[in-house]
């Protein structure tokens, strides 16, 4: 299940990004696309809750998204953002491991 969103927190392009993730059918297999993961991630940190875009990163591993790196920048922009470097360094490790290489913007997000 996609993560729920306080709509009243929210920017208007994050409610709009987010209309279609918590619609009908997300429960029922359907998987958004790695950009609009990327999208609703950048827009919550941008719009002061990186916890809850690492809650829609958590969600894009639940429901068997690709991950790229993209995706990653935004979670290790979002744990810096809130104080969470060891995750952070974690997320680094994971990309690695997992073969997605990392570039300028992974590091600038990770010492930000």
């Amino acid at each position: 299940m996609a993560p729920k969103l306080n709509a009243q927190h929210a920017p208007r392009q994050v409610q709009t990004a987010t209309r279609t993730a918590q619609g009908p059918g997300l429960d029922q297999g359907r998987k958004l696309q790695p950009r609009k993961y990327v999208e609703i991630m950048a827009s919550l940190t941008k719009a002061g809750d990186p916890g809850a875009a690492l809650s829609w990163f958590d969600s894009a591993q639940t429901h068997g998204v690709a991950l790229n790196v993209r995706m990653y920048n935004c979670a290790i922009s979002a744990c810096g953002k809130s104080g969470h470097w060891q995750r952070a360094l974690q997320l680094i490790e994971e990309m690695q491991g997992k073969g997605v290489p990392a570039n300028t913007i992974t590091y600038n997000a990770a010492i930000s």
